[in-house]
């Protein structure tokens, strides 16, 4: 009668297996990543502080300023 025999896996199935886990683990916190970040967007409001607002206001007010005095600047000199 033979010895009972258990199979031990190495090498290349303890590669297969330690691949088939890390597959798994990312899909697990590819999963946990898209939850975290629909419950964020569904729960803030998203809405921007009126000082942004002010902000963002002020500084197209200046840079329209600006063009308006270059494309001025050049007009005069063509003439």
């Amino acid at each position: 009668m033979s010895p009972l025999q258990i199979p031990i896996p190495g090498g290349i199935e303890l590669a297969v297996f330690l691949l088939v886990v890390l597959f798994n683990l990312a899909v697990v916190a590819l999963l946990v990543t898209a939850a975290v970040f629909l419950y964020r967007r569904v729960r803030g409001d998203g809405a921007a502080d009126q000082a942004d607002l002010d902000a963002l206001r002020d500084r197209v007010a200046k840079l329209e300023a600006r063009i308006d005095a270059e494309s001025d600047t050049a007009l005069d000199d063509d003439r």
